[in-house]
């Protein structure tokens, strides 16, 4: 991922689950004392659809919470308890801690954490709790854990979701969008660029169309992700350990997410 300004680098591990998120390719290590807690969770109402545009396989939204062993082989952490409450109204959500031993798993060197979180909010609302289908744009949550005795606390809001619309002029394709509440920056993906992923805090971007169409899915599509500020601090900031919670390193935060389809020429 890249911006004209700064480049996208990390000095947290799950960072590289954030990245993955954002739709980008993880890069950093996870960088602690062996003792040092680190917490990722990156509040989305809706499930990240699959890399080909089929359906989410878990609609569920999931929690890291680690131990830093070593820049390559962070380990999960016991937790306590996990709490997410709305600010508004003070309603609980009903995360569910999923006990999990050993070093976290990683894919072509990092971590994924959508995938190897051990707390998972699950999509429907229960008798315990709101589910994943309850968090709204522009709510801001108050997180609380404990784990191993240590209490991680953060708050984040959900910024509002993009309307990206595509605009022809003659040749030139530009996607276009209004600024979404509380949105500090966006990424816009497409299927179309060589470059991947834009970090911008511009409502307006131009496609090159210069991928290899080789290289290019049946089906094009853009993607506008918003970014809290808790996001964007930690995305673009080189030296930050933490954004959006204390007692931890890591990351709190939101962000939403809307997509187009392109015209193949």
């Amino acid at each position: 991922m890249r911006h004209s300004n700064h480049p996208w680098r990390h000095v947290w591990a799950a960072a590289a689950a954030l990245l993955a998120v954002l739709g980008c390719a993880g890069e950093r290590a996870l960088i602690g004392s062996s003792d040092e807690p680190a917490i990722y969770l990156v509040l989305e109402r809706a499930p990240q659809p699959a890399p080909d545009g089929a359906p989410p396989t878990d609609s569920g939204l999931r929690a890291l919470v680690v131990t830093s062993a070593g820049p390559q082989s962070p380990s999960y952490r016991e937790v306590e308890s996990f709490a997410l409450r709305r600010s508004r109204d003070g309603a609980n959500f009903d995360w569910r801690i999923e006990p999990a031993t050993g070093l976290v798993p990683t894919v072509n060197g990092s971590l994924d954490g959508p995938v190897v979180g051990n707390v998972v909010l699950p999509w429907t609302t229960t008798g315990t709790g709101l589910g994943r289908d309850s968090l709204l744009a522009g709510e801001t949550y108050e997180l609380r854990v404990v784990s191993e005795g240590r209490l991680i606390e953060g708050t984040a809001t959900l910024p509002g979701v993009p309307q990206p619309q595509l605009q022809v002029t003659g040749m030139t394709q530009t996607i276009v969008w209004p600024r979404a509440a509380l949105a500090a920056a966006y990424v816009l993906v497409a299927d179309t660029e060589q470059l991947g992923a834009v970090l911008t805090t511009d409502t307006t971007y131009t496609l090159r169309r210069d991928r290899p169409a080789s290289q290019r899915p049946p089906t094009l599509r853009a993607t506008v992700i918003a970014l809290d500020a808790n996001v964007h601090a930690m995305v673009t900031d080189t030296t930050r350990h933490a954004s959006g919670v204390r007692g931890a390193r890591g990351i709190f935060g939101g962000v939403s997410r809307a997509a187009i389809e392109l015209p193949p020429g």
